[in-house]
């Protein structure tokens, strides 16, 4: 069909910039990556919602993760409908990954947060207040998005079963007690530790909250809860002084919190598991052995399941993984 010379479309190159065709002829103009550029009229459609709304339940995602949580997207049309939501100013793309692009192919591997005008069209459609998350440094990012990376993979899990669901952090808080609605930091909480012989207050807030719920089940029995702790190996496991940030510190809040009820009270929880994540099978082991010389008779061992993130890499179903220990080192899977 003859094209009028005012008439203009686009698509998008595997360089992340765009072609722009005018009148039969193109020419190539690269968008900017972390400055928002007028690119025309855009319509808002079901799917760009879905994709806004995706991102920030899951707070920090790479355009890879937009490809599993939408799998029947085609990748071309996926990487430009995020762009046109991020030029609209419906998505932000934090710029401390900028150094990183240069050693990915760009597009493929942006990472996106929810930009204010996303979460005002998510709370004006449904209601649902999601947060809305700084600027945060590369290794920040980086932490971010191997909790994405765990959350996809649950919810991939979950699917693969006619029973269960993926309980997202945003509806067990819609479900909590009016209190911690209105805190505005509803997924930290204090609570008193002791260790060594000190005793003093501690903040805690997991990486993710979640919960798997099986329709065969009648309530309360169909939901488990879990808190997730993705560990870097940054850390120390163990350190003498409890002014001190180290693992084993975690292990004593999260047992203080169960004994406390506060999952109960500050959630509604009549359950709760913590997962640990760790860098290596050799970070795993030496989470287990601090564990059973330190917190050995005073903190349930099945409070916690444990397993390192390269056993987790191809596994076709995390939920039914046996790649998971307690911390006396036996095999459990995460829903057993």
């Amino acid at each position: 069909m003859h094209q009028s010379p005012r008439s203009q479309t686009s698509t998008r190159t595997s360089s992340g910039g765009e072609v722009v065709y005018t009148g039969g002829m193109s020419v190539q103009k690269r968008l900017p990556r972390f400055r928002r550029a007028k690119t025309g009229p855009f319509q808002l459609q079901e799917r760009d919602y879905e994709i806004v709304r995706a991102i920030g339940v899951h707070q920090v995602v790479q355009s890879t993760h937009i490809d599993r949580l939408f799998p029947g997207g085609s990748t071309d049309n996926l990487r430009r409908r995020l762009q046109l939501l991020y030029h609209s100013g419906y998505l932000a793309r934090p710029r401390a990954q900028a150094g990183e692009l240069v050693y990915h192919e760009g597009s493929k591997h942006m990472i996106y947060m929810l930009a204010p005008k996303g979460a005002e069209l998510v709370m004006e459609r449904e209601g649902l207040r999601l947060p809305l998350k700084a600027d945060r440094e590369l290794a920040q990012l980086k932490h971010a998005l191997l909790v994405t990376d765990f959350m996809i993979a649950m919810q991939e899990a979950c699917a693969q079963s006619e029973f269960l669901r993926l309980v997202m952090h945003h509806e067990i808080l819609s479900g909590a007690p009016p209190a911690t609605q209105r805190d505005p930091r509803p997924t930290r909480w204090p609570v008193d530790i002791e260790y060594r012989g000190t005793r003093r207050p501690l903040h805690l807030e997991p990486d993710a909250i979640f919960a798997v719920e099986h329709a065969g089940l009648a309530p309360p029995k169909n939901r488990k809860f879990f808190f997730l702790e993705i560990d870097r190996g940054t850390m120390p496991v163990v350190r003498s002084r409890l002014e001190q940030t180290f693992v084993l510190r975690k292990l004593i809040a999260y047992g203080a919190t169960f004994r406390a009820d506060i999952h109960q009270n500050r959630f509604g929880m009549d359950n709760m598991r913590v997962l640990l994540v760790g860098k290596s099978r050799e970070r795993v082991d030496t989470i287990i052995e601090a564990f059973g010389a330190h917190l050995a008779g005073k903190v349930s061992p099945r409070l916690f399941l444990a397993t390192d993130r390269q056993s987790l890499v191809g596994c076709e179903n995390v939920a039914q993984s046996e790649a998971w220990l307690d911390l006396e080192g036996q095999g459990r899977t995460l829903l057993g």
